[in-house]
C-alpha cells in the first residue's frame, strides 16, 4: 500500500531541517545542492515544495519567529498587566537566548544579501507581524511598539557580539524604566507616552 504523505506536515519538517544548513553555512553561501542534500530530498522535490531557495528561507525564519512569539504571548496568560506581560515576555527571550541570537545571524546574513530585493518584501512583513503582535498583547501605539522592537534587537545584537559584556538583567531594569514611565518622544511632531505599568522601585 502506497505510503500517505501529508505534504504540509512534510513542508513544515524540511523547514525544521534547513535551520542547521542555513546555520552552518549562512545564507549567502549555501548552494542548492548543500541545502537539498542536508534536507535529505532530490531538486525536483525540493522545487515541489518551494519556489527557490529564498522563499524556502522565508517561511523557515516565518515559522521559527512565529513559533517564538507564540510561545512567548502563550507565557504571558494570567498576567493582569501590561508591565507583567512585558517581565513574561522578557523571562521567554532570556531563556531561549541562544536560539534568538541564532535566528537574528540567519536574518541579518540575509538581509546584508538581499536588500530591498527580498521576494516581496517577505522579511518586512514577518516583522511588521511580530511589531503588531507585541503592540496588541502590551497595549501600545505603533510607535511605542517600534521603539520596544528596535531597543529589544539591539541588546540581542550585543548578546551577539559581546554576550559577557551584555547583561539581560541590566538592560531589563532600563527597559523596565523605560517603559513603566513616562518617555516623551517628538515623533511625528507630537508627544508620545508610553505608560503601562508602576514604575521601578
Amino acid at each position: 500500500m502506497p505510503k500517505v504523505v501529508d505534504h504540509e506536515v512534510y513542508r513544515v519538517e524540511l523547514l525544521e531541517r534547513a535551520v542547521g544548513a542555513f546555520a552552518e553555512h549562512g545564507y549567502a553561501s549555501l548552494s542548492m545542492k548543500q541545502l537539498a542534500d542536508r534536507l535529505g530530498i532530490s531538486h525536483g522535490l525540493f522545487y515541489h515544495y518551494f519556489e527557490s531557495k529564498e522563499r524556502l528561507f522565508l517561511q523557515m525564519t516565518e515559522q521559527l519567529a512565529g513559533r517564538l512569539m507564540q510561545e512567548m504571548l502563550a507565557g504571558t496568560a494570567g498576567c493582569a498587566t501590561p508591565a507583567e506581560r512585558l517581565e513574561r515576555m522578557l523571562d521567554h527571550v532570556e531563556r531561549r537566548d541562544a536560539e534568538v541570537r541564532q535566528l537574528l545571524l540567519l536574518v541579518q546574513d540575509y538581509a546584508r544579501l538581499m536588500g530591498n530585493r527580498s521576494e516581496g518584501n517577505g522579511l518586512e512583513l514577518i516583522v511588521r507581524t511580530i511589531k503588531e503582535q507585541l503592540r496588541e498583547s502590551l497595549g501600545l501605539s505603533q510607535p511605542q511598539a517600534q521603539f520596544l522592537f528596535t531597543y529589544s534587537l539591539g541588546v540581542m545584537q550585543g548578546r551577539t557580539i559581546d554576550p559577557e559584556g551584555t547583561s539581560y538583567a541590566e538592560h531589563r531594569r532600563i527597559l523596565h524604566r523605560l517603559m513603566t514611565r513616562t518617555l516623551i518622544s517628538t515623533l511625528d511632531d507630537e508627544p508620545i507616552q508610553i505608560v503601562i505599568g508602576a514604575p521601578a522601585p
